[in-house]
């Protein structure tokens, strides 16, 4: 550990059912409310359950500030494309909104499962999304941290940990 300096957690954001800010998150906790749901009608034609917890519209994402085109976002994961934009928030909520180098090694610690969403684009536009070039790096699950830091111009470590239920405490 000889060399290394402090860790600091400068910056933070969150999407949760019911609350998009930690300081919203950290308010329907000390509520108690329930989040649960019925299904929106717009996301399962065969609903494995009658009530959730969901994100609203989970598809709207500023596709030009990640320089991506429409169909590169459409054929990227509801999850990856979430994660740019927590990780933006995150970075603005640090006071890092200017200009993407920092002069600052940032790391990228993300936790993350597979969510079969290519399969899922394959069935619904017959393939075509599913073959576009964005379709592999905005569904493998290992390059959710590495696109990060690639989009933004990060210089600091990226690592991407899937170890299903606890992947948020082991990236952590």
């Amino acid at each position: 550990r000889a060399g290394r300096g402090p860790v600091a957690v400068l910056g933070m954001a969150c999407r949760f059912p019911g609350a998009h800010t930690p300081e919203a998150f950290w308010e329907l906790l000390l509520s108690g409310r329930d989040t649960l749901t019925a299904v929106p009608d717009d996301r399962w034609d065969d609903a494995p359950a009658f009530f959730g917890s969901f994100l609203p519209d989970p598809s709207a994402f500023d596709a030009d500030c990640f320089g991506m085109d429409d169909d590169e976002a459409r054929a990227t994961d509801p999850q990856a494309r979430i994660f740019l934009e927590l990780a933006h928030e995150a970075l603005e909520r640090a006071g890092y909104a200017g200009p993407r180098r920092t002069g600052r090694r940032i790391g990228v610690f993300a936790a993350v499962g597979d969510s079969g969403y290519r399969d899922i684009l394959a069935a619904a536009t017959d393939g075509d999304l599913a073959a576009h070039p964005g379709a592999l790096t905005g569904n493998l699950p290992n390059l959710i941290a590495a696109r990060l830091s690639q989009t933004l111009d990060l210089d600091g470590p990226a690592l991407a940990v899937d170890t299903a239920c606890s992947s948020a405490l082991v990236a952590l």
